[in-house]
């Protein structure tokens, strides 16, 4: 349960006690604590070998009181945060960490399942849903929000080392809780939060954080914090004590917070945008079919058609409004023109549209032949026999660079760019 203090680390203002999950004495005695769940789930792994499936299950009638000490423990467990919390207003920080291998308990009528959170009273494991809503992720990059708290000052102070394995992916709280968020991965999963219950509170911190003895010490120090009500959460009758200049400090405090909101969201819109941009961009770069491929959907995204993938060979379908339909295959190639692949793919799709959906797309093969070179240099892109095969079966071929232009004009709002868009895809 210790996140493994070192031994000279001391302090005037903390007596701390260091003790297994199983064996600590009752949570309630305590201030703060510190829990690492990562070995829980030891409790019963050393003790039972998985089934054939890889998980854990267990029977009371056969296994020597294991699953009634489970439930004993985690019942009682369970008690000692809530008195914790809510009677004592004391803090529990937890590492958030992978979900871990679960324990079923089977009974005649009904299942019991554990896991490295069964210890956390009702509502706050229906935010975590038995471990199911936290996901397993990996990495270091933290978006830390822009508030007052010693928490996310820890994260700063630490966010060169500090690390994540796990993330809440489930958002949403009951309206009886507080939810606080303090740390986000780059894909906007939670990586440290933490939830308000009486005048307490359970803090989430990345199970990355590896505290040297001066780290171990701001730790405590964020944990006094929170003891005196400096910090996290304070009782709701100390409201009526205030302080010259509180509320308008309060006030100010909200402004920037708004700011630093908006500012956030315009931040996300113009990212989004950017990203959009490269994407179109890489039509020029593209060096695989893939990325090819990637980036012509976006473009045509941008450019109002419906697109959706294609089948037998078909990368791209598109639709739209005015009747476009078409079918498009791609080729791409870093160093080299591109083949026949694309032109065979394309007659066996529409091929196999006319058979089986009674569809005929007019179809376009998309090019991009050496791809890791300035198109302003690049030579022909894409093999003879490639164009001689499109023009038999009247397919129309078209460079990803021609495609670019029409899509820079359609960006810049040009008049009859889309149409001209539409014009190109259907006579080259």
């Amino acid at each position: 349960m210790s996140w493994g203090f070192s031994e000279e680390v001391d302090t005037e203002s903390f007596r701390i006690s260091r003790g297994e999950f199983a064996k600590a004495d009752s949570l309630s005695d305590f201030d703060v604590v510190f829990i690492d769940p990562g070995g829980i789930d030891q409790l019963w792994t050393d003790h039972l070998r998985p089934q054939s499936d890889g998980k854990f299950r267990t029977n009371p009638e056969d296994d020597r009181g294991l699953a009634r000490g489970m439930e004993n423990l985690f019942r009682a467990r369970r008690e000692e945060v809530v008195n914790l919390l809510e009677k004592a207003g004391g803090t529990i920080f937890c590492k958030l960490r992978k979900p871990g291998r679960e324990l079923t308990v089977l009974k005649r009528d009904e299942k019991e399942e554990f896991n490295r959170y069964s210890w956390l009273p009702d509502p706050e494991k229906e935010l975590i849903k038995g471990g199911r809503a936290i996901e397993n992720r990996q990495g270091k990059r933290l978006s830390l929000r822009e508030i007052s708290s010693p928490a996310v000052t820890l994260l700063n102070d630490f966010k060169e080392t500090v690390s994540y394995e796990a993330v809440l992916s489930n958002e949403k709280t009951s309206d009886s809780q507080s939810f606080e968020i303090f740390a986000t991965t780059p894909t906007g999963n939670v990586a440290s939060l933490s939830i308000d219950r009486g005048d307490g509170s359970i803090v989430f911190l990345p199970a990355g954080v590896e505290l040297e003895v001066s780290g171990e010490r701001k730790l405590l120090e964020v944990a006094e914090k929170v003891v005196r009500g400096g910090g996290y959460f304070s009782p709701s009758w100390l409201d009526k004590y205030n302080l010259p200049a509180e509320k308008d400090i309060r006030n100010e405090l909200e402004k920037i917070d708004r700011e630093v909101s908006r500012l956030q969201k315009q931040k996300q819109e113009e990212t989004k945008e950017l990203r959009d941009i490269d994407v179109l961009k890489g039509l020029l770069s593209s060096r695989t079919n893939y990325e090819l491929k990637s980036s012509l959907s976006r473009a045509l995204e941008v450019a109002g058609f419906d697109v959706e993938e294609g089948g037998s060979g078909i990368d791209l379908i598109v639709t739209d409004s005015e009747k476009v339909n078409l079918a498009i295959t791609v080729g791409a190639n870093a160093e080299a023109p591109v083949d026949l692949d694309p032109y065979h793919r394309l007659v066996r799709g529409i091929n196999e549209l006319k058979i089986f959906e009674n569809k005929d797309p007019q179809g376009v093969v998309v090019v991009n032949g050496f791809g890791a070179e300035d198109p302003a240099g690049r030579g022909d892109q894409l093999e003879e026999e490639l164009l001689e095969g499109c023009n038999l079966y009247g397919f129309t071929v078209l460079t990803a660079e021609e495609i670019f232009g029409r899509i820079k004009e359609i960006k810049k709002g040009s008049v009859g760019s889309r149409e001209g868009l539409i014009k190109l895809f259907e006579n080259g």
